[in-house]
């Protein structure tokens, strides 16, 4: 089976309904004669369709769909997969815009702004203390150069 026969197999209902163009009709039959797979599909479409008709018409009861919808599985309708997502922007961008003020504010009132603290490193504190140790002190000096070392943070 080539990709003839899949395009013709796809337009054999078509043809046996009366359904098809002219020019497809000719390709068809033209394809028929050389191809015996095909010229079976037809007959089979062709014994499909008469089957059919002898059927005849059924009129369903009145109370059919009723007890068609009770046997059906209840489903709870499905959400779209954009639709989980679809308040998230209009959550997001008020949540930035409120940031940003709050930045802003806080940037621009000189209270809240934070100074770093002056690091002092081990070999200043260390010179330092050598350079007031060769001084003399009075009692007062000793204590506010002990409160200095205390407090200076060490790196």
């Amino acid at each position: 089976m080539n990709g003839d026969c899949k395009r013709i197999e796809n337009t054999l209902s078509d043809y046996v309904d009366g359904l098809s163009e002219a020019e497809k009709r000719t390709q068809l039959e033209q394809h028929l004669q050389s191809c015996a797979n095909c010229a079976e599909a037809l007959r089979q479409t062709r014994a499909l369709v008469q089957a059919a008709g002898q059927l005849g018409g059924r009129k369903a009861p009145i109370d059919l769909w009723p007890a068609v919808r009770q046997r059906l599985p209840v489903h709870a309708p499905r959400r779209l997969w954009f639709a989980q997502w679809a308040w998230r922007p209009a959550v997001a961008l008020p949540s930035m815009l409120a940031v940003l003020a709050a930045g802003l504010l806080l940037n621009w009132l000189p209270s809240y702004r934070m100074t770093p603290e002056p690091q002092v490193s081990a070999p200043v504190l260390r010179e330092y203390a050598e350079q007031r140790s060769a001084q003399v002190f009075s009692a007062g000096d000793a204590f506010v150069f002990a409160a200095e070392v205390e407090s200076a943070p060490i790196q």
